[in-house]
C-alpha cells in the first residue's frame, strides 16, 4: 500500500469503529438515494445479484437488499477493512439479513469480478482510493464488464479535493490515489460509459473537517454521482 491507501484505511477504520450504521449526524446515517433508487428499478426481476464496492458496514448494501424479498436478492460486499467486515457481518444479522450479504475482505482493485454476473455494482467513495489516475479507467472496464444485460453500475467520486490545515489555513496535500478533476471525471466517465445508457452524472460541492493525528483538517471536494444502464 502507499500512503495516501494506508491514512484513508486508517481514517476509515477509526470512523467505523466510533459511529454506528445509521447514527445521525455522521454519512452512515443514511444511504445514498441514488443506490435505492436503482433497487427499485430492479424489484420486479426475478433474482437479483449485487456487488458493492468498498461496502464499509453496509451503509448502502443493507438498506438495498432490504427492498427485495429476502429469497431473491444477493450482494457480495467488498470491503478491504478486516474490522469493518466484521461490524459489516453484525450490522447484517440484526437486519436479518446474514443470508443476502456476503462480506469479502479485498481490496477493491484486487477484486476479481465475475464476467457478466451482476444486476447492479455500486462503488460508493472507493474508486478514488483504489485505484490511481492511471487505473481507474481500468477499474471502471472491470465494474463493467461484470455488469449483466441492462444492469446497472451507481458511482460516487470525490474529484478535486483540497485538505487545508484547520488551524493555520496551510494546503496539505490530499491523500487520495486518484484526485481528479471535475471535468476530467466528466470525460473519463462520458467516454467510458458512452455505449450504456447514461442516466445520471451530478456534481456537487461538499465540505467536512476531521482529527488527524490529533490536528483538525478541513478538505472541500465536488462530489460526482453517476448512474448507468448497460444497453444490450
Amino acid at each position: 500500500m502507499n500512503q495516501p491507501q494506508d491514512e484513508s484505511n486508517r481514517f476509515h477504520r477509526d470512523y467505523y469503529t466510533s459511529h454506528q450504521l445509521g447514527e445521525a449526524g455522521t454519512w452512515l446515517e443514511k444511504p445514498n438515494s441514488s443506490v435505492l433508487d436503482v433497487g427499485r428499478l430492479l424489484l420486479s426481476r426475478a433474482n437479483v445479484r449485487a456487488l458493492d464496492l468498498g461496502a464499509g458496514v453496509g451503509r448502502n448494501s443493507i438498506p438495498f437488499v432490504k427492498l427485495f424479498d429476502t429469497s431473491k436478492v444477493m450482494c457480495d460486499c467488498v470491503e478491504i477493512l478486516p474490522e469493518a467486515v466484521e461490524i459489516l457481518r453484525t450490522n447484517a444479522a440484526s437486519a436479518g439479513v446474514a443470508n443476502q450479504i456476503n462480506p469479502i475482505c479485498s481490496n477493491a482493485a484486487d477484486y476479481q469480478i465475475a464476467s457478466g454476473v451482476y444486476d447492479m455494482i455500486m462503488a460508493m467513495s472507493v474508486l478514488e482510493h483504489a485505484y490511481t489516475v492511471a487505473t481507474i479507467d481500468d477499474g471502471m472496464q472491470r465494474i463493467q464488464e461484470g455488469t449483466n444485460a441492462n444492469g446497472f453500475n451507481c458511482l460516487s467520486i470525490a474529484t478535486d479535493l483540497r485538505e487545508t490545515d484547520g488551524e493555520t489555513g496551510q494546503p496539505l496535500e490530499p491523500l487520495i490515489q486518484a484526485n481528479l478533476s471535475e471535468a476530467a471525471c466528466r470525460t473519463l466517465l462520458s467516454t467510458r460509459y458512452a455505449h450504456w445508457d447514461i442516466q445520471r452524472l451530478d456534481f456537487s460541492n461538499f465540505k467536512d473537517a476531521f482529527m488527524r493525528d490529533g490536528k483538525r483538517i478541513e478538505w472541500t471536494a465536488t462530489y460526482c454521482l453517476f448512474v448507468a444502464q448497460k444497453v444490450k
